[in-house]
């Protein structure tokens, strides 16, 4: 997330998806993750970080009763899908285009809370504060380099990628065999290439946003194009993204299939065993 956009995108990497084997404790946390992220971009006094603290605990409190009960849904339901044998493509896709309809409405509950506290970055100094946090996040993006360089930079990322794939699958499946890895490596190995395309997109939408807080927005505009930006990307960066998003969509779904299809019986009951178990923790904390 350090890449990102704009500082929203961390809060839904936290509260959109869960990492961590102890769900409930990570949760514990949220609050003071998305308040730290919010600080590495934004200029902030005093009043404003009791402003982004009101905001923030006002949004996990929503997700908390709101969206996690629907996320045990979808997972649970994961689980017996897989459980009864119906796992084909087609399911696994109808699955990606369930998570997508969450995720859309996860993000239009951080837009809310995320407007609020954006609306008060609309002045020079604080926009050209925030201009620079994106800076220098784009730096490495942008920076010219030798084919040399590119070429080992293409296989370093395929590498890390894999490895963090494979890790996610691991928490739910256990370790995976070489075989099964190799399917996460060519899924990532097929899609590598479109990397510059998506930093294209990612530096339209950070100036989009440094734009949309000069014209002095007010939180209802705020909240559109936070949502837009995050969810409906190519309202701003062009028709061509909607194309670009599905493709990776349909790439997620064939990949869960192709690594879900590819587990023994062993993985297979550890895969529906975590996802109940991820499904009770978040009923647990939803209350």
């Amino acid at each position: 997330m350090r890449r990102a956009s704009s500082p929203v995108l961390a809060l839904l990497a936290l509260l959109a998806t869960a990492g961590c084997s102890r769900f409930e404790l990570l949760y514990g946390f949220a609050d003071t993750y998305i308040e730290r992220e919010a600080a590495d971009y934004l200029e902030l006094d005093a009043a404003d970080e009791a402003h982004l603290e009101r905001q923030v605990a006002a949004l996990v409190a929503w997700h908390r009763m709101a969206m996690l009960p629907r996320y045990a849904t979808f997972l649970n339901g994961a689980a017996a899908t897989i459980e009864d044998g119906r796992w084909s493509p087609s399911v696994a896709q109808a699955g990606v285009d369930d998570l997508r309809r969450l995720m859309d409405d996860t993000v239009a509950g951080v837009a809310r809370h995320a407007a609020p506290v954006l609306a008060r970055q609309t002045t020079p100094q604080r926009r050209a504060y925030l201009a620079r946090q994106l800076l220098d996040d784009g730096k490495s993006e942008t920076a010219p380099v030798s084919q040399a360089v590119l070429i080992a930079q293409r296989n370093n990322h395929i590498n890390e990628r894999s490895e963090r794939m494979i890790d996610n699958f691991e928490r739910f499946t256990g370790p995976l065999t070489d075989a099964q890895a190799a399917i996460i490596r060519r899924h990532v190995s097929a899609g590598i290439d479109s990397r510059s395309r998506w930093r294209g997109y990612r530096a339209k939408r950070r100036q989009a946003l440094l734009d949309t807080l000069a014209s002095n927005p007010s939180e209802p505009r705020l909240e559109t194009f936070i949502f837009n930006a995050l969810m409906r990307a190519e309202t701003i960066v062009g028709p061509q993204y909607r194309d670009e998003a599905n493709r990776w969509w349909a790439g997620i779904a064939t990949l869960t299939f192709d690594v879900v299809a590819a587990l023994d019986e062993h993985q297979r009951r550890m895969l529906i065993g975590n996802l109940r178990g991820y499904a009770e923790d978040m009923l647990a904390v939803s209350g």
